[in-house]
Parts: C-alpha cells; sequence; structure tokens
C-alpha cells in the first residue's frame, strides 16, 4: 500500500512530465508551421529554458523505493535535454574559431541539420588569418606593404643617390676639362712672359751697344743715321709686340682667376654632394636590411599559413567544383621579386650578374678589361710605328752611298756621249745618260723630302709611347682600384648575405688583364731628373761624348744645337763635305749650319747613342738646348714649375715583319 506521501509524489512528477510534453509537442507545432523562426533571437533563448527545467526534475525525483510506473515516468523525463544540448555546443565551437559571432540559418526543418549550416565562410577564415583577396590570390597586408609603399621608397632614395651621383660624375669631368684648359692658359702665360724678358734683354743690349756707338761717333765727329734709323724701328716692332704680349698675359690671367674661381664653386658643389651621397647610401643600406628582414617575416609567415589547417580547409571549400583556382599568396612571384631585390643591393654595390648565370662581376673589373685591351692595342701600333721608323733610317743611312754612285754614274755616261762617234751608239748613251741624271734628281728630292717623313714618323712613335704609357698607368690605378674593390666586397655582410640567398660567386679579377699589367711594368722605366732655372731658361745636366754639359731644355726645337765652339770642346767631328744651310733662330736671324752626329747622349740613366745635332757655325755663344729629337724619343712631361724633367723609356722592338721572322728562325 502506499502513503498519502508517496501518492503526492507520485501525482506530482506526472504532472511535471505532462507539462514538459505538452511544452515540447507546443514546440515542434510553432516550428513546423513558421519555418523562419529560428533566426530570430526567441530561438536561442528557448534551448537554455529546456536545459534548466529538466535537470530538477531528474535530480528531485529519486524516491529510496520506486514503483515501475515511477521509473518510466523519470526515464521520460530524461529523454529531451540531450536533443537540445547539441545547439549550444555547436555556437561555442563557432565562436572559438571565429570571435565574431555568425548566425547560420539552418538548413531544413530538422535540429540535427543545423549543425552543417553553421559552418564558418572561408573568406572570413581567411581574412582573420590575416589575408586579404587580390584577384584569385590571397595575400598579407605586410607583403602588400612591402610590394608598393616601402619598395617604391627604396626606388625613390636609390634614384635620388643616382642623380647625385651623376652630378657629380658631371663636376668631376668638367673640372678636369677646366683644370687641362688652366695649365695651358699658365705654360702661354710663362712663356709670354720669358719672351717679354728677351726683348727686354734685347732692348738693353741695343742701348748699351747705341751708346757705346755715340761715344764713339762724338770722338770721331762722324754720324750713321742709316744704323739709328735701323735701331729705332727696331725698338718700335719689338714694343709693339712686348704691348702685345703684356695684354695677351693680362687677358690669360683674367680668365685663369675666373676659371679657378668656377673650380673652387664646383669643389664645395662636389663636397656638398659628396654629404649628401653618402648619407644616401647609409639610408639605402638600411632600407635594404629593413627590407630584407621584412621579407624573411612575411615568408615565414606564408610557410606557416600554407601549414595552416583553417587555412587549408578555407581554400580547399574555396576550390571545389571552381575552374580557376584561389591561391595563397605570391610565393614564387614574391621570391622572384626578393632576387630582383638582392640583385639591385649587388648591383649597388657595383656587382652585376654576368651571362653565365650565378656570376657577378665587379663593375670596376669591366673598366680594367678595357684600359687591358687599349694596353696590347697601342703596344701594337707602337711596335708598328718603331718599324716604319726603323725602315726610313735603314733608307737614310743606303742613300749618300747611292747619290755618290748615281753621280759617279751621271759622270761616266757624260763622258762616254762626249766621246761617241757613232749615232746610235751616242743615241743609246744619252737615253742612258737621262735615266740616271733623273734618278739622281728623284733621290736628291727624297733627300729633301725626307725630313719632313722622319718628323712624322717621330710624331707617330711619340704619340703611340704616350698612349702605351698613360694606358699602363691606368691600368694599375684600376687595377688598384679593383682589388680594394674586391677586399671590401668580400668582407661585406650585406654582400655576403645576398650572394648565400643567390647562391652567386664573384668573379675575380680578370688574369689576362694582369698579365697585360705585369708584361708593360717590366717594358717601362720612369725617372724624374732635376731641373735647373737659370734667367728664363731652364737646363739639365747631361753627358755628351763622356764629358758633363749643361742644356737648355726646349721642346720646341726640333734637333739639338750647339755653338761650333761647345761641338770643338766635346770633339764633334764636322766634315768637310757635310752641306751648310741658311737656319733660321727664334728671333728672326739667319745664321749658317752643318747637321752632324753626338757618338753619345746621357740625361740622366738614359743613354742614347749616334744622336743627330746642328752645329752653328756664325758668331754664335748661346747655351746648348736639348730638343724634341732626343726628347720624343721617350714619353716625357717638361714641368719647370716643379723644377724637373720626368722620362718614361719604353722597351718595345720594332714589330718584325713575317720574311724578317722567317730568316730569323732558319
Amino acid at each position: 500500500m502506499m502513503s498519502s506521501r508517496s501518492r503526492s509524489l507520485v501525482v506530482f512528477a506526472s504532472l511535471a512530465v505532462v507539462m514538459t510534453l505538452f511544452g515540447f509537442l507546443v514546440g515542434r507545432m510553432s516550428v513546423s508551421q513558421h519555418p523562419q523562426q529560428p533566426i530570430q533571437a526567441t530561438a536561442p533563448k528557448t534551448a537554455p529554458a529546456v536545459v534548466k527545467a529538466s535537470p530538477p526534475a531528474a535530480e528531485a525525483v529519486v524516491p529510496p523505493e520506486s514503483t515501475e510506473d515511477e521509473a518510466a515516468a523519470l526515464a521520460s523525463v530524461k529523454e529531451p535535454p540531450p536533443v537540445e544540448r547539441t545547439k549550444p555546443e555547436v555556437v561555442r565551437a563557432a565562436r572559438a574559431e571565429e570571435p565574431i559571432p555568425v548566425v547560420v540559418p539552418p538548413a531544413g526543418p530538422s535540429v540535427s541539420s543545423a549543425s552543417e549550416g553553421e559552418k564558418p565562410d572561408p573568406d572570413e577564415v581567411l581574412k582573420a588569418k590575416g589575408l586579404s583577396r587580390s584577384g584569385r590570390v590571397y595575400v598579407l597586408a605586410s607583403d602588400d606593404a612591402i610590394r608598393t609603399k616601402e619598395v617604391e621608397e627604396f626606388r625613390q632614395v636609390q634614384a635620388e643617390w643616382e642623380r647625385i651621383a651623376a652630378r657629380m660624375a658631371q663636376l668631376v669631368n668638367t673640372a678636369a676639362k677646366q683644370q687641362k684648359l688652366l695649365q695651358a692658359w699658365e705654360y702661354e702665360c710663362r712663356q709670354g712672359y720669358q719672351a717679354m724678358a728677351g726683348l727686354q734683354a734685347k732692348q738693353l743690349e741695343r742701348n748699351q751697344l747705341r751708346n757705346q756707338a755715340s761715344t764713339e761717333t762724338t770722338q770721331k765727329g762722324t754720324q750713321n743715321s742709316i744704323g739709328d734709323k735701323t735701331a729705332d724701328l727696331t725698338d718700335a716692332a719689338e714694343r709693339n709686340q712686348w704691348q702685345i704680349l703684356q695684354r695677351r698675359n693680362m687677358s690669360l690671367e683674367y680668365q685663369a682667376s675666373e676659371l679657378q674661381f668656377q673650380l673652387i664653386q664646383a669643389q664645395r658643389e662636389y663636397d656638398q654632394l659628396g654629404s649628401m651621397a653618402l648619407a644616401k647610401e647609409a639610408e639605402i643600406q638600411k632600407r635594404q636590411a629593413a627590407l630584407i628582414l621584412t621579407e624573411e617575416s612575411v615568408q615565414k609567415r606564408y610557410d606557416d599559413l600554407a601549414n595552416d589547417r583553417q587555412v587549408i580547409a578555407a581554400l580547399a571549400d574555396l576550390n571545389r567544383d571552381a575552374d580557376l583556382k584561389f591561391a595563397l599568396g605570391p610565393v614564387e612571384n614574391y621570391r622572384a621579386n626578393v632576387s630582383k631585390m638582392l640583385s639591385g643591393l649587388l648591383q649597388s654595390k657595383d656587382l652585376h650578374a654576368s651571362s653565365k648565370g650565378k656570376k657577378l662581376v665587379v663593375g670596376l673589373d669591366q673598366n680594367v678589361n678595357s684600359l687591358a685591351f687599349q694596353t696590347t692595342t697601342f703596344e701594337d701600333r707602337l711596335g708598328s710605328a718603331l718599324s716604319k721608323q726603323k725602315d726610313q733610317q735603314r733608307e737614310d743611312e743606303s742613300r749618300p752611298k747611292k747619290r755618290e754612285e748615281l753621280a759617279a754614274s751621271v759622270q761616266r755616261l757624260e763622258d762616254q756621249v762626249a766621246n761617241a762617234t757613232q749615232a746610235t751608239r751616242k743615241a743609246q748613251l744619252s737615253a742612258q745618260l737621262a735615266g740616271a741624271r733623273a734618278e739622281l734628281a728623284n733621290l736628291q728630292r727624297d733627300e729633301v723630302e725626307g725630313e719632313e717623313v722622319r718628323k712624322k714618323l717621330a710624331e707617330n712613335v711619340a704619340t703611340n709611347r704616350d698612349g702605351y704609357v698613360q694606358n699602363v698607368i691606368a691600368l694599375r690605378k684600376a687595377v688598384d682600384l679593383s682589388q680594394e674593390k674586391h677586399d671590401q666586397l668580400e668582407t661585406d655582410p650585406t654582400v655576403k648575405k645576398a650572394k648565400s640567398r643567390l647562391k652567386a660567386t664573384v668573379v675575380p679579377l680578370p688574369k689576362g688583364a694582369l698579365d697585360i699589367l705585369k708584361k708593360a711594368e717590366k717594358l717601362i722605366q720612369t725617372v724624374e731628373i732635376p731641373v735647373e732655372a737659370d734667367k728664363t731658361a731652364f737646363q739639365v745636366d747631361a753627358i755628351l761624348n763622356g764629358q758633363s754639359q749643361k742644356l737648355v731644355v726646349d721642346p720646341t726645337i726640333d734637333v739639338i744645337r750647339l755653338s761650333k765652339a761647345i761641338a770643338a770642346e766635346l770633339e764633334i767631328e764636322l766634315s768637310e763635305d757635310a752641306p751648310e744651310f741658311d737656319l733660321v733662330m727664334e728671333d728672326g736671324r739667319t745664321l749658317r749650319a752643318k747637321r752632324t752626329t753626338i757618338k753619345s747622349l746621357a740625361v740622366g740613366p738614359f743613354l742614347t747613342p749616334d744622336v743627330e745635332c746642328l752645329v752653328v757655325l756664325n758668331d754664335y755663344d748661346a747655351p746648348p738646348v736639348l730638343g724634341a729629337n732626343f726628347l720624343n724619343q721617350f714619353s716625357y712631361k717638361f714641368d719647370p714649375t716643379a723644377g724637373k724633367l720626368t722620362l718614361t723609356q719604353v722597351n718595345i722592338l720594332p714589330k718584325t715583319k713575317p720574311s724578317e721572322r722567317s730568316r730569323s728562325s732558319k
């Protein structure tokens, strides 16, 4: 028998079960009649209310003794909660994945299909990962910043540096031209002042002679009006010439001062630009380093996202049934951009990619190769010029003997024609005589023109010798600069990192150019010889035929010039058969002179045998002059201001002809 308390509990539990079932049926009916109702805010509120109502009923109705009906009633109370518990679990999972709640409508009227409808949007998942859509590619915001803002700013800074460097190079080239022009003007001024001093000395000498003549005339009681008029005309002409030289020098000095002011202004601008260039270089390196670090972090982020399950799933959902697939980040394009940026970094360090792939060539090495090629070109030209000069010397040496033979042949034929009795024989001899005379005339004409030919050949040799020496000097400077650049790049950490990322190596200094330089430097010997100033002239110590003698250095004089007295002291022989000729002096006088040869002439360590010279026969007591025929055997630089004469000897042999090589090989 059940007690009244037990019956009350059973009735209360039965009423609770009936009320619960009634509420559940009413909810099912409302869903079936109104399918869009779960979108409203009331849908989430009903679930917690039902969940909260069920536990008290389950926990409160557990009597110590229960019947089968009571157990069935309790079991019927526990059935609804598991169905209602699935909804809050899906919502929490979605919120854990997505910081912003997303309400997704159910696919159908059943409760079980609601979990599939709440699957997150792939585009929202990718946005939550920091990716934004660019066409069919999802990229990071930092990637866009690098490809747009940071790279553009870097290029602007680099362009500014290039403009500054171009202006500095322009200033250097202009300054070099102006400096060369200034040196030419200064040399012309010195020459003008020397000429003015010479005119004053002549004026003083004439005044002394005039005073002496006037004294003698007074004593003798005679006059020399013709001589006085000539002297007056000479004074007037030289005074006019002196004034012309003075005006010219004043004009040159004014132009030189203006040019020096321009050089000073250019130097100031160059210094300012140099400071700006250094600042821009520092900024470029700083931006390059920052870009590389940003690139590494971005690349690492792309690598992490490529292995992210949510990103993989989101891309898979986007690409499902899609013809044109979506992709994560421009990885390959980005790496190509980074490679281009690293190449730009290396180019700013004067490293350039070669045509052979992963080889980097230092820009200065290209200048080294160019100068090495020019050096070999000048060496070949110099050898050819020396060969032509040697051939001309052989022809000049054989010409006197040939002239004597032709003259003897003409004399013999003339005698034979005079003694011939038969007309036929006389006609034959006359024809031979005419040919011999024509050949002798041609030979004499060649002798007259030979001086001009020798002069042109000597100028050709001097030009190619100077070009060879200057190219060797420039090649040495270029090699030293390039070697210094190689050493800097070897220890530059930025270059090391860029080479490592690009898997590139730096090509060493070109061995062929180094071999050319090594050979050329062995062929060249340079000596600086002191020059002593004597009034308006500059003298150098020399040894002629084993005797010491001071010579005035004057490159404008073609051939070494000696007075007859000094030639006798130096035991320089004058042949009686050597022809005399008129020699026009710098002051306009015409003196008689003979051509001869100095057995040996040494200036500094350089000894030259058989040097041509002119001996002035008249009353000529000027000091001996070292002319161009000796200086042109060297590459020389005459600097009176510094008081030195620089002689550079090039020991290149004349180029051998193929026939001569074959004979020497036999």
